[in-house]
């Protein structure tokens, strides 16, 4: 089981995160998603022999959102 924070823009409502959560959820692979609207990312637990992290920038993509890809820790960069 791997975790991964990525980076989720244009959202602009409670709608707009909790469809993000759910469609993420729903993915093969994916233990569990929360999506903050605050900080604007999705921590996912997900199963790495299943899915990977391209897969789920995908499905951020395809919900109309804007994703970069994951987001590095503050004492990495």
């Amino acid at each position: 089981m791997k975790r991964v924070v990525l980076e989720v823009g244009d959202m602009l409502s409670v709608l707009d995160f909790a469809a993000v959560e759910k469609q993420l959820r729903r993915m093969p692979g994916v233990q569990g998603a929360t999506v903050n609207i605050a900080s604007n990312t999705a921590v996912v637990d997900y199963d790495e022999n299943t899915t990977n992290v391209e897969a789920l920038r995908g499905k951020i993509l395809e919900c109309g959102f804007e994703c970069c890809g994951e987001v590095l820790p503050r004492h990495v960069c």
